[in-house]
């Protein structure tokens, strides 16, 4: 081989071992059902390329959080849509570190309750619903949850006007040692909360590789 195509080989080889030693991230994955290992805050994860919102993302390595789309009710990828209207089926999740220990539901009794006032709203399929307080840093929304429970579904849902009508809802659950993840859907697909809360947790404990 001519010394000039020895060099290249062996610039080659060394930014490969480089990128290996240095974890930089691996080319894009095309194929959307191709696993991509990441890691967040030290945690690994496995997930399809198709469940990644942004390009950027998707690829191996650390990241400092990761964007993900689902469709409900199959909770697989978003498949391409025209236009620019959001789709009210998409559940949108983010992975993040995360700083303490309190997920929606245990923010309930320590944060949360505090800060209810007026009259208890009826929800969907036996939720209970209330405003919260001026002041709050939430009174733009409105609160869902499960009565009853020690470690209930409860959710923030972004309220319009002076009307108690929602339209974006939050939850955030713990993922892992030291992750939450926080998911936003449209109003509309609260009716199926306990569904929807049984199967998201699942979909996203199957990105953790088995112990």
């Amino acid at each position: 081989m001519h010394w000039t195509g020895v060099l290249i080989a062996g610039l080659a080889l060394s930014v490969a071992g480089a990128a290996a030693v240095l974890g930089w991230p691996s080319p894009r994955a095309d194929d959307p059902a191709e696993p991509v290992a990441v890691a967040v805050a030290g945690e690994r994860l496995n997930i399809p390329a198709g469940f990644f919102r942004f390009d950027d993302q998707r690829a191996a390595g650390q990241s400092l959080r990761i964007d993900l789309a689902m469709a409900w009710p199959t909770l697989g990828p978003v498949a391409p849509k025209a236009g620019d209207d959001p789709d009210p089926t998409v559940v949108y999740v983010s992975i993040e570190p995360r700083e303490n220990d309190l997920d929606s539901s245990a923010r309930l009794g320590t944060v949360y309750r505090r800060f209810f006032v007026g009259p208890a709203l009826a929800g969907p399929d036996g939720l209970v619903g209330t405003r919260l307080a001026k002041g709050s840093g939430y009174e733009d929304e409105i609160m869902f949850y499960e009565p009853g429970r020690q470690r209930p579904f409860v959710t923030r849902c972004f309220a319009t006007g002076t009307e108690n009508v929602a339209t974006v809802c939050t939850r955030e659950t713990l993922l892992g040692k030291g992750l939450v993840a926080v998911w936003r859907y449209r109003w509309p697909l609260i009716a199926a909360w306990k569904d929807l809360d049984a199967r998201i947790a699942a979909r996203l404990d199957g990105f953790r590789p088995a112990p």
